[in-house]
């Protein structure tokens, strides 16, 4: 549109530009001229003159009120108000031209604008989020600007007049609800020149009011949990962008404009295939999922979006799914600036969603100068049409929603449950296969199930994903993970990973995935705490990664990266006990505070409490000498473990180490016959314990342990050779070897060999390996206290501990 008296001219203050943009992209994305420029906002005569014009042209004024321009006394958008009040001077009352929008909480009454702006009812838009009836009133206003429409339509209960007489009025936010629906219109709408947001998708829509549905997802984080502390947006300290890096990218979650809401899987993964597509190509650094992700739903402006992911440029975009056809949006932008480098729409089959991937990819890279993507397809055969069964895809998608949406035992079950679907649907399914064999090596690696049908699975998985696609990186990163987890063969899987960064360059899961193998053998070389931050960096708001890397970086020593990480983690997603329960962790060994570590661990939110946290806790009061209370939660996991997981080898043995907690508090309160009767239990679940798991070290870390604490001496040496023996059948897996160490320790010294547990303990001290504080307090070392080289040790561990300085707090 180039009649200047059918635009619309927005009025802001620079704070407010990122909702002005939002509100010029919806409205242009319907063919509205609309005089939006951030880039011209420098001043100067000519510039001047050019604002001056198009206001005195404009057909509606659109002054932007909130918060930020209340608290600017001065400002060059109080001179276009004035401005804009002066034009309405020569024109006859009955014309609609100022059309005031607020965009906080900011009241008609307390407002600091020209006294014409409140003769107007005020459209509320919350954030600057358009809503649709914004944008039919909008049009309706050009298309008749000389009828009398002094006032937006009420919203529905609000006084009529209220907004002429200068009183407060704050109408509720457009939920669509009470907006009639527009009609499909005789002929197509042109195809928008700048889509931004949604709007160009619903621009073929039959309802208008459909497109309110994705603002509702965009405003704001969810509130996890109401009782949750509220945290800092970050707390990382991100390095400079250097904006000039222009072959750099985040690819944002795509809006899903679908009319089945349920249906947002299918957006956000066909936004992950893009970012795949992209990542292809070894001249652009594409910013990983997870991180990308984590601005899904935030109000978040492009440039912080773009520091927070060290990224030039930021991809947006919208899917609408309709039948078998589908509408993908996407805009490019450059972070720096906000300025808009390229946006297209693309109508498509679904049968044709995975060349239309490839298409913008190529489109985007070529934006940027990194060419198109290598001539080697990736995945072989499968790498431009990995399965043409919609059904097997739809399933595949669903699954990989679940896998994405955190770790725990009823997700790995549901994302299982969909990959097993999709290759069921299509046995050729190269992704799906390697997805799979992903999930059942991470539930191996978890603990949760250590049986030999799962591994047996894991291997089938990956073994068809690279038979059907030798080139595809998911497939070799799912190759390292059950090599390093399943199979405990560390050449192979840093063989995989080799092979990864051959395929897909700067992948962002590699570093991860290195410190997890290197983590195995043992390493706590400076080069490995540089590879657990650098994973960090690789993924900067990938909560789990961070997690990860802190219970690694507390290993060794490095507890104040360790808490970093963990308050990092914790302030981007609250879905997981993990954060709070790791961080506790390092709390012990870096300071031994057993009262401070109880209050932290306090700050679960009651709905992420799952067994384990009762386990620490019980674990907790028990040092603090409550032991009614670590009765209480001793007991509680008891119950849950055989009520819900009798057939996880993580939480079986979580169980079988509170019944021995559960002996020791009853032989400290004076009940050995019950003490006696509990270690009896508890010896019966650890052999059941070992014939179901007999390749698992902690059976007969556990009976050794429990045999010791009854005195009978040979018989829990015989469990801890039997412990050692199954460590050391893998030659590289030194974290299982060091793990049955520390039992031995405490083993030696429950059978009162002190001697050799402080000899066993400080091996392990001279190697790296980082106790801190927790041999002061761990209740497995309670016998060995009163010997004089174990309080030698302890010193010497502490004194480590204490070398890292420890952040002051605010009283």
């Amino acid at each position: 549109m180039s009649d200047p008296t059918k635009a619309v001219f927005l009025s802001y203050a620079r704070e407010d530009t990122d909702a002005a943009r939002r509100i010029a992209d919806a409205l242009r994305a319907f063919d509205v001229e609309v005089w939006f420029d951030q880039s011209e906002l420098r001043g100067g005569d000519a510039w001047d003159a050019k604002i001056k014009k198009q206001i005195r042209e404009c057909a509606l004024f659109v002054p932007i009120i909130s918060a930020r321009t209340q608290a600017r006394g001065e400002g060059y958008f109080r001179r276009e108000w004035k401005l804009g009040v002066e034009r309405t001077h020569d024109m006859a009352a009955s014309v609609a031209f100022i059309t005031p929008v607020v965009i906080d909480e900011t009241t008609q009454a307390s407002a600091d604008v020209p006294e014409e702006f409140l003769r107007y009812q005020w459209t509320p838009l919350p954030r600057g989020v358009p809503s649709p009836q914004f944008v039919e009133r909008v049009k309706r206003l050009l298309e008749a600007p000389r009828i009398a429409m002094p006032a937006a339509p009420a919203v529905a209960g609000a006084p009529p007049d209220n907004a002429r007489s200068g009183t407060a009025f704050r109408s509720a936010p457009d939920s669509g609800a009470e907006a009639a629906p527009l009609h499909r219109p005789a002929t197509p709408l042109p195809k928008p020149r700048l889509p931004g947001w949604i709007w160009a998708t619903a621009a073929v829509a039959a309802l208008v009011v459909g497109v309110a549905a994705f603002f509702a997802l965009r405003p704001a984080t969810k509130d996890p949990v109401a009782s949750t502390p509220n945290p800092k947006t970050t707390t990382q300290d991100p390095k400079p962008l250097d904006f000039a890096s222009a072959k750099s990218i985040a690819v944002l979650p795509f809006a899903n404009m679908s009319n089945d809401k349920d249906s947002e899987y299918f957006s956000d993964g066909l936004t992950e295939e893009i970012l795949n597509a992209l990542a292809r190509n070894p001249a652009l650094r594409v910013a990983a999922r997870t991180s990308s992700f984590a601005f899904k739903g935030k109000n978040m402006a492009v440039d912080e979006i773009g520091r927070a992911l060290r990224a030039a440029s930021v991809i947006e975009g919208s899917v609408r799914k309709s039948g078998n056809r589908v509408r993908i949006t996407v805009q490019l932008i450059n972070a720096a600036d906000g300025y808009h480098v390229w946006s297209e729409a693309f109508d498509r089959e679904l049968t044709d969603i995975f060349a239309v991937q490839d298409e913008i990819a190529a489109k985007v890279a070529q934006k940027l100068g990194g060419g198109a993507a290598p001539a080697v397809a990736t995945a072989g055969a499968n790498a431009t049409v990995p399965t043409k069964n919609l059904a097997a895809y739809d399933a595949y998608l669903r699954g990989r929603a679940a896998q994405t949406s955190g770790f725990s035992e009823e997700l790995s079950a549901v994302t299982v449950r969909h990959y097993e679907e999709a290759v069921r649907l299509d046995p050729d399914y190269a992704l799906a296969w390697a997805r799979l064999a992903e999930s059942y090596g991470r539930i191996r690696s978890s603990g949760y199930d250590r049986g030999e049908t799962l591994q047996t699975k894991a291997r089938r998985a990956v073994a068809a994903a690279l038979r059907l696609a030798p080139n595809l990186p998911e497939a070799h990163l799912a190759q390292a993970l059950v090599a390093q987890a399943v199979d405990f063969d560390f050449e192979v899987a840093r063989r995989e990973l080799d092979r990864v960064e051959q395929l897909r360059p700067n992948d962002p899961d590699v570093p991860a995935a290195r410190a997890r193998v290197e983590r195995a053998r043992g390493n706590r070389s400076e080069a490995f705490v540089a590879l657990a931050i650098r994973a960090v960096e690789a993924d900067p708001q990938n909560s789990d990664t961070l997690v990860l890397m802190a219970g690694y970086l507390t290993e060794c020593g490095r507890f104040a990266d360790a808490e970093r990480f963990c308050e990092r983690a914790w302030s981007i997603a609250q879905v997981a006990e993990d954060p709070i329960r790791v961080n506790v962790i390092n709390l012990i060994a870096w300071t031994g505070d057993v009262s401070a570590a109880l209050a932290l661990l306090e700050t679960t939110p009651e709905p992420l409490r799952a067994p384990r946290f009762y386990f620490r806790r019980a674990d907790l009061r028990l040092q603090s000498g409550h032991l009614a209370d670590a009765r209480a939660d001793y007991e509680f996991v008891r119950n849950q473990m055989s009520e819900r997981y009798r057939d996880r080898a993580g939480p079986r043995g979580t169980a079988m180490i509170a019944l021995h907690r559960l002996a020791v508090i009853d032989a400290r309160q004076g009940q050995p016959a019950r003490a006696a009767a509990r270690h009896a239990e508890a010896l019966t679940e650890v052999d059941g314990y070992i014939r179901d798991y007999p390749d698992s070290t902690t059976g007969f870390t556990t009976r050794a342990l429990i045999q010791a604490t009854q005195g009978r001496r040979s018989e829990a040496l015989a469990s801890m050779e039997d412990a050692m023996r199954l460590a050391l059948r893998h030659r590289d897996d030194a974290r299982t070897v060091e793990l049955v160490r520390v039992s031995r320790g405490a083993v030696l010294g429950a059978l009162g060999d002190m001697d050799g547990a402080v000899a066993e303990l400080r091996g392990l001290h001279e190697a790296g390996y980082a106790f801190g504080c927790t041999l002061r307090v761990s209740l497995d070392y309670e016998p060995l206290r009163a010997h004089a080289k174990f309080g030698h040790l302890m010193k010497e561990a502490e004194a480590r501990a204490n070398a890292v300085p420890r952040r002051k707090r605010a009283e």
